[in-house]
């Protein structure tokens, strides 16, 4: 019978710095990588928010954020949540800022905010 403490046994319990058995790698400096989602969300929902295609990469943005926090939430090792949140977020403020662009271009080509407006406005 063997020695359960000898310290060449690769199945010795009280070794925590054993070797695996053949057919197990690990890398103890690797560290878990970025979603590229996340980075993808939030670099699009930026560029919508400093560019005109906004009333695009906006809802893209957040497509992909809510798409990254999903694959975030069924694997949390995965790094990047913050950045998939920012550009949620970012992305639904895209979204707001053109929509009252929008209803203030509407409501000014409709006279609602008066002829000295309107007229401020268009000339």
């Amino acid at each position: 019978m063997s020695n359960p403490y000898d310290p060449q046994n690769p199945y010795n319990p009280q070794n925590p710095y054993q070797n695996h058995p053949q057919g197990f790698q690990q890398n103890p400096h690797q560290q878990p990588s970025n979603n590229g989602l996340s980075i993808a969300s939030m670099v699009v929902s930026l560029v919508g928010l400093v560019c005109s295609l906004g009333i695009v990469l906006g809802p893209l943005g957040v497509i992909l954020g809510h798409v990254a926090l999903g694959q975030h939430k069924r694997n949390p090792m995965l790094r990047g949540r913050g950045m998939a949140l920012a550009g949620v977020i970012i992305g639904w403020v895209v979204i707001v800022l053109w929509v009252l662009l929008a209803l203030g271009l509407y409501g000014a080509s409709a006279g609602y905010f008066g002829p000295e407006v309107q007229r401020e406005f268009w000339s």
